[in-house]
C-alpha cells in the first residue's frame, strides 16, 4: 500500500471524500450517543465503578469484568467534570470513533486508486455492529480505535523500513487497547512476536540464529520492557477476575459457533437476508452468518498463500503488512482456543470477539490491495464488496436501539408509561415497586437516580416476580416463563417484544400493621442540630442523627416481631426518612432495612442516600420498601437505621411501616 502517483491537487481530491464520509459518519454515531437509551451494561459500570469511583483494576468481585477500565478512568472524569448524562458517558468512545476514523482514512489513502480508496474506508467502517460500539460508555469502542491506531502504525513500520518510532506507537496503542479491553491481550502478545520475528527475519545475514534473536531483543528493548512493565499486572486482573468467576460471558458450544460465526452473525444484524449458497449448496439450512464466516476462512487462507509468495521480501512492505495481518489474525484465534482450554473459560463470542472481525476488515484491505496491483480485474472486487456493505449499513440505520441491547430500547417510555400509570396504584407504600427482567434492572435504577423518580423504589432482580410489585417490565422470555392469565397487559412495546403488566389480582389496600416513627429534632433528642457533630452526639447519651467518619450508624428504630401484630406472610416494610447530607461524593451513605434473628443478620437491604439528593446541603426525602422475607419467624427483630463511614449525613424524621395487603 503506497500511494498512487499523483499530484498535489489529485491528492486533495481523494482525501476530500474520505473526509466527507467521516464526518457524516461522525454526525449518525454522534447522534445516537445523545439519543439512546442507557444500556444494561452502561449503567451497571456507571451505579458500580464510575459513581462510585471503584478506579482500582485489583478489586475482584463476580461481576468485575464489567469494569472496563480505560473507559471506567475516563468517565470518571467526564461525569465529575460535566455531570452524569447519556452523552458525557459517551464522550471518551465518540474521541475514540474519531481516531478510528483517522486510522482508518490513513489506511485507505494508501491504496493506489481513489475508487480503491473510498471502498476500503467503506469496507473498514460501515459495519453496523462496530459502529453500535462506538454511541456506547464500554471498552469495545475504545478498544477498537486504539486497535486502528496500532495497525496503522504497524503499517508505517514496515513502510518506513523498520523505523523503531513506529513499532513503539503501535505496542503504545496495543497496550491502552488492553486497559480498554482484556481480550486484546491476545493481540498484544501476537504484535510484539511480530516485531521480535520481523527484526530476527531481516537482521544482518551474516548472523547466526542466537545472534539474530539477540540482535532482535536488542532493537526491540524499549518497546518489550514497556509490554513486559505492563504485562505483569494485567496478568495479576486476569488472575484475579479469573478466580472470581469474573469470565463467564461467552459461550461454550464450540469455537467455530461461538466465535467465528456468531461475530459474523451480529454483523448481519438480524436482517433476513437470503443465502446465495443455499441452493447451490443444496444446503437449506445454511445462514447467511455461515456463508459469510466460510468466505472469511478462503478470504485468510488466499491472503496466507499471497504473503507466503517469494516476492515478500524487506521490498515488499505491503506483503510483509499482509503476512502480519494473517499472523495476528490466526495466532489471536489460537489464543483465545488455548485461553477456553487452559483457563476454562467460555469462548469469545460476539462482541467479545469483534475485535478479530476489525483484524480481519484491515486484512482483507491490504489483501484487495495487493491483489490490484498484480491484475487489474481484481481492482473492481474491493468496490463490489463496498457497495454490498454500504447498502446493509443503509439498510441497519436507525436511532433507537443497539443490536446486543435492543431490550433497553423501550426503556424511556416505559418509565414515562409507569408514571402515568401509578396514579392508580393502592395506597399505603411510601413509593413505587415494578419487578422487572435482570436487563433493565440497572438501566432503571440510571434513571431513578438521575432523573430523581423518588416514587419509584429501588428496583432489585429478586423481586421480579413478586406478587405484591406494582407493575412488571417483562421481556418475551419472562412473560413465556409466566401464568398469563394472572396478568393485564397495560402496554407492550415491538420494538424490544416487551410488556408492561400488573396483577390482574391486586390488593384493594394495604393494612397498616405497624407505623414507628423517629423524630430526632424531638425533645429527648435535641442534640441533632446542622451544627452537631458525631462526637458531641455520642457523649450526650441519647440517639443520634448525626452520622460521619467518627460514628457509622445513626440511632434507629428495632422492632421486635410479635405475630399478634404484625403478619410475616406476604408483607413489605416501607421506610421513608428526611436526610441531609454535606457532600454528593459520600457514596457509603445508605438507608439500611435489616432483619435479625439472636442478633445476627440474615437478610438486608440498603439503598444508598445519593441516590435521591438533588443537591447537597439540602435537606432531601428518602422513600424505601422492602419485602419481608419469607424465612422470618416470630421474635426477629427488624431494625432501621443509616449507616455512613465518609463525610456528615444528618437523619430525621423516620418512619417504619409495617403494611399488609388486603384483597
Amino acid at each position: 500500500m503506497t500511494p498512487a502517483d499523483s499530484g498535489p491537487s489529485q491528492g486533495g481530491k481523494s482525501i476530500l471524500p474520505l473526509f466527507i464520509l467521516s464526518c457524516l459518519l461522525l454526525a449518525y454515531v454522534s447522534l445516537r450517543a445523545y439519543l439512546l437509551p442507557i444500556t444494561y451494561d452502561e449503567a451497571y459500570n456507571y451505579l458500580e465503578f464510575t459513581r462510585k469511583g471503584v478506579l482500582s483494576p485489583f478489586r475482584f468481585s463476580a461481576l468485575a469484568a464489567n469494569s472496563h477500565f480505560l473507559n471506567t478512568w475516563l468517565t470518571y472524569v467526564t461525569t465529575s467534570n460535566l455531570g452524569a448524562s447519556e452523552l458525557t458517558l459517551r464522550l471518551p468512545v465518540l474521541a475514540a470513533y474519531i481516531l478510528f476514523l483517522y486510522y482508518t482514512a490513513r489506511l485507505s489513502s494508501e491504496l493506489s486508486s481513489p475508487l480503491l480508496r473510498i471502498s476500503a474506508f467503506v469496507v473498514l467502517n460501515a459495519n453496523p455492529y462496530v459502529v453500535d460500539f462506538f454511541s456506547l460508555s464500554r471498552g469495545y469502542g475504545l478498544a477498537f480505535g486504539l486497535l486502528a491506531g496500532s495497525l496503522w502504525y504497524l503499517y508505517r513500520f514496515f513502510a518506513s523500513h523498520l523505523q523503531a518510532r513506529y513499532s513503539l506507537a503501535s505496542l503504545a496503542c496495543g497496550i491502552l487497547a488492553v486497559s480498554a479491553h482484556l481480550t486484546l491481550l491476545h493481540f498484544l502478545l501476537s504484535l510484539v512476536a511480530v516485531f521480535i520475528v520481523t527484526a530476527i527475519l531481516l537482521a544482518p545475514a551474516q548472523l547466526r540464529l542466537p545472534q539474530r534473536v539477540l540482535y532482535s531483543l536488542k532493537v526491540n528493548c524499549v518497546g518489550v520492557t514497556g509490554v513486559a512493565c505492563f504485562l505483569f499486572p494485567a496478568f495479576v486482573v486476569v488472575r484475579g477476575l479469573r478466580k472470581a468467576d469474573a469470565f463467564f460471558w461467552g459461550g461454550r458450544a464450540s469455537f467455530w459457533n461461538d466465535t467465528i460465526v456468531s461475530v459474523f452473525g451480529a454483523s448481519v444484524y438480524d436482517k433476513p437476508y437470503a443465502v446465495p449458497l443455499n441452493s447451490f449448496l443444496h444446503i437449506p439450512s445454511l445462514r447467511p452468518s455461515d456463508s459469510l464466516a466460510l468466505l472469511a476462512v478462503l478470504v485468510t487462507l488466499i491472503a496466507l498463500g499471497v504473503a507466503l509468495q517469494p516476492e515478500a521480501s524487506r521490498d515488499s512492505p505491503r506483503k510483509v503488512y499482509l503476512g502480519a495481518l494473517v499472523f495476528l489474525l490466526l495466532s489471536c484465534l489460537l489464543a483465545s482456543v488455548v485461553q477456553h482450554h487452559l483457563l476454562h473459560v467460555p469462548y469469545l463470542m460476539r462482541r467479545t470477539a469483534l475485535y478479530l472481525l476489525v483484524v480481519f476488515a484491515f486484512l482483507l484491505v491490504a489483501l484487495a490491495d495487493e491483489m490490484s496491483r498484480t491484475r487489474k480485474a481484481w481492482q473492481y472486487w474491493l468496490p463490489a464488496l463496498a457497495l454490498l456493505v454500504a447498502l446493509h449499513f443503509f439498510n441497519c440505520l436507525n436511532r433507537r436501539y443497539v443490536l446486543d441491547w435492543k431490550l433497553d430500547a423501550d426503556l424511556k417510555k416505559m418509565i414515562s408509561d409507569i408514571a402515568l400509570a401509578r396514579n392508580d396504584a393502592r395506597t399505603g407504600k411510601f413509593n413505587t415497586d415494578a419487578g422487572v427482567t435482570l436487563t433493565l434492572e440497572a438501566p432503571l435504577n440510571y434513571y431513578r437516580i438521575l432523573d430523581n423518580l423518588s416514587w419509584l423504589n429501588v428496583v432489585d432482580r429478586t423481586m421480579t416476580f413478586h406478587p405484591l410489585n406494582d407493575f412488571y417490565l417483562y421481556s418475551a422470555a419472562d412473560w413465556r416463563s409466566v401464568e398469563p392469565d394472572s396478568f393485564v397487559v397495560v402496554k407492550t412495546y415491538p420494538l424490544s417484544d416487551s410488556r408492561l403488566l400488573r396483577r390482574r389480582v391486586r390488593p384493594s389496600r394495604y393494612d397498616i400493621r405497624l407505623d414507628k416513627k423517629l423524630d430526632f429534632d424531638g425533645p429527648a433528642d435535641s442534640i441533632t442540630t446542622l451544627n452537631t457533630t458525631s462526637k458531641e452526639a455520642a457523649s450526650s447519651g441519647t440517639q443520634s442523627g448525626v452520622t460521619d467518619e467518627d460514628n457509622h450508624r445513626s440511632g434507629g428504630i428495632d422492632y421486635r416481631i410479635d405475630g399478634t401484630s404484625v403478619s410475616a406472610n406476604g408483607s413489605m416494610v416501607t421506610v421513608k426518612a428526611m436526610v441531609w447530607m454535606k457532600s454528593l461524593k459520600n457514596m457509603s451513605a445508605a438507608l439500611i432495612v435489616a432483619f435479625k434473628r439472636q442478633n445476627r443478620t440474615y437478610f438486608l437491604r440498603e439503598l444508598t442516600v445519593r441516590d435521591g439528593a438533588v443537591r447537597a446541603r439540602a435537606w432531601f426525602p428518602l422513600y424505601f420498601t422492602v419485602a419481608v422475607p419469607p424465612e422470618v419467624r416470630q421474635g426477629d427483630v427488624v431494625s432501621v437505621y443509616l449507616s455512613n463511614e465518609n463525610s456528615l449525613v444528618y437523619i430525621d424524621d423516620l418512619e417504619l411501616r409495617w403494611i399488609t395487603p388486603v384483597y
